[in-house]
């Protein structure tokens, strides 16, 4: 089974609300969008709501221990959809590890008629999870999560001061070689483009730039916020929100499917990392969705974004939240 999946389902959930349980329609889009290779087991995930997994494991009967409703429900998945018990129970664990009812997977292997003495440590359902509630997802690149620093008052928000080292200066007459022959590293946080002559945040809003790392957990914002935003960094001032032929721009391919560079909206194919971004370029990435400032001709609620999961352009409503990263010059 592919093991990135349950770290996305995870995010979805912590990000939409367990209200997704109602909505298989709707998960297996996202799903699909996410994970466009892992068919098979977004297929098992959707059936198991279709069934009422989803509810059941939020709203156990009372005076059932949890490791017996797991049970029970593995149960139900091998005799209603006659499913192995080996995919019964990694579906239910799945789905149990995503809204947060038990803390680890399983181990060992459980039988539909034969009930583990493992103990499964539960945590209290919440129907309508904060951030808080859910475990950070421990991304599938490495994404690395520091201190939150940030003040959002009248939309305005301010980046950690860069941290220079006064016995290296950047050197003003030697510069330092382009990263994947593209970006300029400008020594403030910022990098320049040399295809597109545009200049770069490194670190999405909401995280600090410190000694060559984006710190801390990028924020998310409805479209309508982004566009709002204020911000002073690297000696300007002019910052704004990219258009979607700007943000694609940043999209990378490290298989070269279809191409290194694509820039036109398609997804990377074959074996690419991620977040499909030059990583050496912009660090500490999540594999998520960017707001672009373009809207969606037609559609009065959407506008274009970019999912770094997989490099696919696509549209969203705008009031959903997203990451942000913001561009200067151009246009």
């Amino acid at each position: 089974m592919d093991s990135s999946i349950r770290q996305h389902l995870q995010e979805m959930i912590r990000r939409y609300g367990t209200s997704l349980c109602g909505e298989p329609k709707r998960c297996k889009a996202i799903l699909n969008d996410l994970c466009p290779t892992a068919k098979k087991e977004i297929r098992l995930l959707i059936s198991a709501l279709e069934e009422d997994i989803g509810n059941s494991l939020l709203n156990p009967p009372n005076g059932i221990p949890m490791e017996m409703l797991l049970q029970q429900l593995i149960k139900r998945l091998h005799e209603e959809l006659s499913l192995q018990p080996e995919a019964a129970h990694w579906t239910v664990e799945t789905w149990a590890l995503a809204l947060g009812v038990i803390k680890q997977p399983f181990s060992g292997n459980i039988k539909p008629n034969n009930i583990s003495n493992n103990v499964i440590t539960p945590d209290p359902v919440q129907k309508n999870p904060s951030p808080s509630f859910m475990s950070k997802v421990v991304e599938t690149c490495a994404l690395a999560l520091g201190i939150i620093k940030q003040s959002s008052s009248n939309n305005v928000i301010t980046p950690n001061p860069v941290q220079k080292n006064p016995s290296t200066p950047v050197s003003k007459t030697h510069k330092k070689p382009l990263i994947k022959d593209r970006y300029q590293d400008n020594g403030d946080g910022t990098v320049t483009d040399v295809k597109t002559n545009l200049q770069w945040m490194r670190c999405l809003i909401g995280q600090a730039w410190q000694n060559g790392r984006c710190h801390g957990e990028a924020r998310e914002m409805s479209w309508d916020e982004a566009r709002k935003l204020k911000i002073r960094f690297a000696g300007h001032s002019d910052w704004r929100l990219p258009t979607i032929e700007e943000l694609r721009s940043l999209v990378y391919c490290s298989s070269g499917e279809p191409a290194y560079f694509p820039n036109n909206g398609e997804r990377c194919e074959g074996d690419y990392q991620c977040p499909t971004i030059v990583q050496e370029a912009f660090p500490d990435a999540p594999q998520w969705f960017v707001w672009s400032s373009s809207p969606v001709a037609g559609y009065t609620n959407d506008a274009w974004l970019v999912n770094f999961g997989n490099g696919n352009g696509n549209y969203g409503y705008r009031s959903n939240d997203y990451h942000v990263r913001l561009v200067r010059g151009g246009q």
